[in-house]
C-alpha cells in the first residue's frame, strides 16, 4: 500500500493548496462585502424600521462566500420549517461554518435570530449589524447574563420570531454530540412554542477546530419533525432536551450504511474498499482519508493521512 499513498500526495497538497486559495479569496470578499453594504444595511433599518433588506444583503454576502469557499448543501426535510411559527431550531456545533444554516433556513423563515456568544459583538459593523437584526448575545462566562439573555430570546419568540442556536455550547472536537445546556429548552417551554432539531453533516471535516482553511465539499443538513412543547413546564425542561437530542442523534445516523464519519456522502460501493479509486472513495475529494484494507471480511480501515482514524463496516449494497 505505501505506493498508492506516495501517488496519492501530489493530488491531495494541489486540492489543499486550492482550498487555501479559494479561503483567503472568500475571507476578503467577505470582508469588503461587509464594509460595502453593512453601513447602508444599517442606514436603511434606521430609516424604515425594517430589517428584511439587510437580511437579503446579508444572505447573497454569505452564499457567495460559500460558492468561493467551494462548500455545497443538501438539504433533507426542508418541510419541517414553518416561518409563520415561532420556532426553536437547535443544531449540533461542529465548526465555524455551521452558520452556512441559516442559508438553508432563512428563504422559509425570515423572522430567524440567533443566540450568538458576546464575543462576536466587538466585530467592526458586523457585531452592529447582528445587534440590529435582533441577535442575542451570550456571555457564557456570566450565569445572571447568560439568564438574561434566555429571557430577551423568549420575549422575541413571543413577538414571532424564531431563533437558531447550539445547545452544546461549544463546538464538539470528535463530531459526536456533547451534553445539551438547558436554555434552549427553557425558552422553548417559557414562549410554548416547538423545538426543531438539525444535524449538520460534514463542516468538522471541511473545517475542523484549529484549521483557518475550508475544503470543498457537500456539507448536509438534516431538519428533523417539530417536538411540541405546548403544556409543558420547567420542570420538564430535561426532558425534552433528552427528545431533542436524541431525534438530533438519529438523524446524524439515519439513512447511512456507514457512522457518521463517513464524511458526509453516501456510501458507493460494496467492493473492496481498497481497490475503490480517490475521486470515488467515500467522497469526491476525500482529503487523505485512503481505505487501505479489508478487516475480517466486515469492516474496512480507513486513514487521514497516515494514521488510522475509523473503522467502518463493509457495504452489503450500493447507495445513491
Amino acid at each position: 500500500m505505501p505506493g498508492t499513498v506516495s501517488r496519492r500526495r501530489p493530488a491531495n497538497a494541489m486540492s489543499l493548496l486550492i482550498a487555501g486559495i479559494r479561503s483567503l479569496t472568500a475571507y476578503l470578499f467577505l470582508c469588503v462585502w461587509v464594509a460595502l453594504a453593512g453601513p447602508p444595511a444599517l442606514l436603511g433599518v434606521y430609516l424604515t424600521g425594517r430589517v428584511r433588506h439587510m437580511f437579503a444583503l446579508g444572505r447573497f454576502g454569505a452564499k457567495t462566500a460559500r460558492q468561493l469557499l467551494g462548500l455545497r448543501i443538501a438539504v433533507e426535510g426542508l418541510h419541517h420549517v414553518d416561518g409563520r411559527r415561532p420556532t426553536v431550531y437547535c443544531i449540533n456545533h461542529l465548526s465555524n461554518i455551521d452558520v452556512l444554516v441559516f442559508e438553508v433556513l432563512l428563504p422559509k423563515c425570515p423572522g430567524l435570530r440567533a443566540m450568538h456568544k458576546a464575543e462576536l459583538r466587538k466585530l467592526p459593523i458586523l457585531g452592529t449589524v447582528m445587534r440590529t437584526a435582533g441577535f442575542v448575545p451570550v456571555e457564557r462566562g456570566n450565569r445572571d447574563r447568560a439568564f438574561d439573555a434566555v429571557d430577551e430570546a423568549v420575549d422575541g419568540l413571543r413577538a414571532g420570531a424564531s431563533f437558531l442556536l447550539a445547545p452544546e455550547g461549544t463546538r464538539s472536537r470528535t463530531g459526536e454530540l456533547q451534553p445539551f445546556k438547558k436554555g434552549a429548552f427553557v425558552m422553548a417551554i417559557k414562549a410554548q412554542v416547538p423545538v426543531v432539531p438539525i444535524a449538520l453533516i460534514g463542516p468538522d471535516i471541511a473545517m475542523p477546530r484549529g484549521q483557518w482553511y475550508v475544503k470543498p465539499m457537500t456539507v448536509h443538513v438534516r431538519i428533523g419533525a417539530p417536538i411540541p412543547t405546548t403544556g409543558l413546564t420547567l420542570a420538564d425542561r430535561d426532558s425534552l432536551a433528552a427528545r431533542t437530542r436524541d431525534a438530533m442523534s438519529a438523524l446524524l445516523t439515519a439513512k447511512y450504511s456507514l457512522p457518521l464519519r463517513n464524511w458526509g456522502q453516501a456510501p458507493i460501493s460494496s467492493s473492496a474498499f481498497a481497490e475503490v479509486p480517490e475521486s470515488q472513495a467515500l467522497f469526491g475529494e476525500n482529503w487523505g482519508l485512503t481505505p487501505i484494507r479489508e478487516v475480517d471480511g466486515n469492516s474496512v480501515i480507513c486513514t487521514r493521512g497516515q494514521a488510522p482514524v475509523q473503522r467502518f463496516p463493509k457495504l452489503s449494497s450500493s447507495g445513491s
